[in-house]
């Protein structure tokens, strides 16, 4: 019969095996979730839900006969979009989004989408990608 001692020792032993078995676990096999947010443009409401940065396996006969998702498109107004929604646009940075919005302080609004081709930094391709996701009310 072991001693006291010696199941003290077993039993940690044990606890540390466990313990590198579930970071092994996580490092290498758990799916890497972030959180996405998604604004609307018809209320002040933000919505956040998990997707995972992980491709989906394509080795699944189900999985690959399923059609991809349609991405998610979102547009916004103007004369009330926020830095943060501005940053969501691809090729809009921080600095970028902040001369958009201290512009349209200093307009008081927009009345054109091309106003904002007077913008440093804004020529006529970035203002063809801010098109696409912007409108004006």
């Amino acid at each position: 019969m072991l001693d006291l001692n010696k199941t003290l020792k077993l039993l940690f032993l044990i606890a540390v095996v466990m313990v590198c078995g579930i970071i092994v676990y996580n490092v290498y096999f758990a799916p890497n979730y972030t959180t996405l947010q998604v604004f609307s443009i018809s209320s002040d409401t933000e919505t956040s839900f998990e997707v995972s940065e992980d491709p989906p396996d394509s080795s699944s006969s189900e999985k690959s006969s399923q059609s991809e998702p349609e991405p998610i498109v979102m547009y916004f107004n103007l004369n009330t979009v926020t830095h943060e929604e501005l940053c969501l646009i691809d090729g809009i940075g921080s600095v970028t989004a902040g001369r958009i919005l201290a512009y349209r302080d200093d307009l008081g609004g927009y009345t054109e989408m091309e106003q904002v081709m007077n913008i440093v930094g804004i020529g006529e391709g970035t203002f063809n990608k801010l098109k696409e996701y912007l409108y004006l009310e």
